[in-house]
């Protein structure tokens, strides 16, 4: 109903892709991806950035346009960070949408149409258009939004620790994660141990908030060719991984090709200490405005959810539900098993554990997701 779908229609939903909610037979849904922690480090790096932008849908794609950004090394305030970040979300979804309007509604979907599926939903027979033409009842586009825990807890520790206790420079902070944090690693672990998000902390949970608002506000105010919206898509959980490897090292501690928290909302995996319930108040000052489901993954160990402990799980998924959150995975596994099954693979091939959006044999993932799931925090109820 939030996104907008009469309630009458939302009532016969249905689950598609990893866990998207959509109207059964009468959508056509379409996502890309971004990932704000690449456009936080544009904010904070001293050279030009481009990105693809079509003015107006013109339907020609235009070559790329540099943008301008202020010399990081000369901020002064945490004000000036924000400013600077807010405007390249702003131009980095403008660009985005542009290009995905021209390059594949305009263009892909006139010699690519979808005609047996056309023909088995609702819409197209009646109005005689493919579902790539605008012929579906509803059309919608989404965009996954990456790395918004690293945001949040960069955001918060350049706040906190740089502009306003003082107690390192910018410029040290700036040299530290252009070099990758090498030589650097008492410094790091400063960042690394600053408020994070997940700890029910309103100094880093609102950073999130205001981040998340404003990134789906302006992705909202889009419309595609056919007259349908795009939103925040926040089931692309697995997208982590590919955004991760292509930002490099970030203000909280993260290094460069260290993967992103799991999920779109999930923690960064280890900085989520005061337990599973506080992860679940820090996710609920977030705004979900569009109505739309986003990833959240959590870890406990099997001798945690018995005997008395049953019944402390069912009361905090009550917690979960009253608290209007729309989506959390659990792997209930202990660290030591995952271990020996990297170690003898061939003894574990029926071992499944839940990524982040779908669920895998832990042995035929490669060792980059093995490990993030080694560290995710082993959450105590």
């Amino acid at each position: 109903v939030k996104a907008g779908y009469p309630l009458e229609i939302a009532r016969e939903y249905c689950g598609d892709g990893c866990w998207e909610a959509h109207p059964q037979g009468r959508t056509y849904f379409k996502y890309g991806m971004m990932s704000l922690a690449d456009i936080l480090l544009r904010t904070i790096s001293p050279t030009s950035w481009e990105v693809p932008y079509v003015p107006e849908y013109t339907g020609k794609l235009d070559p790329f346009v540099d943008v301008e950004v202020p010399d990081p090394y000369g901020y002064h305030s945490f004000d000036e960070v924000m400013e600077t970040f807010k405007k390249l979300v702003d131009i980095y979804i403008k660009g985005w949408i542009d290009y995905e309007v021209v390059m594949r509604d305009g263009r892909f979907y006139n010699i690519a149409p979808i005609p047996l599926f056309s023909a088995l939903v609702e819409g197209p027979l009646e109005s005689g258009k493919d579902i790539t033409q605008g012929g579906m009842r509803y059309q919608q586009q989404g965009i996954v939004v990456q790395g918004l825990s690293h945001v949040a807890d960069s955001l918060a520790v350049l706040k906190k620790l740089c502009f306003e206790e003082k107690v390192v420079e910018l410029a040290e902070l700036l040299d530290a994660i252009r070099d990758n944090w090498e030589g650097r690693e008492e410094l790091r672990r400063m960042f690394i141990n600053a408020p994070k998000f997940g700890r029910d902390d309103d100094y880093v949970d609102q950073i999130a908030r205001e981040t998340y608002k404003r990134t789906t506000e302006v992705i909202r105010s889009f419309k595609d060719i056919y007259g349908g919206f795009f939103r925040e898509d926040g089931t692309g959980g697995s997208t982590y991984f590919s955004g991760s490897l292509l930002t490099g090292a970030t203000p909280d501690g993260r290094k460069d090709f260290e993967l992103f928290g799991d999920g779109t909302i999930s923690p960064t995996p280890n900085t989520d200490t005061e337990g599973p319930t506080a992860v679940l108040n820090s996710i609920a000052k977030i705004d979900h405005i569009n109505g739309f489901t986003n990833c959240l993954n959590q870890k406990f160990t099997p001798q945690f959810l018995e005997g008395e402990s049953k019944a402390n799980f069912v009361a905090y998924l009550k917690s979960f539900i009253d608290l209007g959150l729309h989506h959390i995975q659990f792997n209930i596994i202990d660290r030591q098993t995952l271990l020996e099954a990297q170690e003898k693979p061939e003894e574990y091939s029926t071992l499944v554990v839940r990524v982040a959006g779908y669920s895998a044999y832990f042995t035929d993932l490669n060792k980059f997701l093995q490990d993030q799931i080694i560290a995710r925090t082993p959450q105590l109820l």
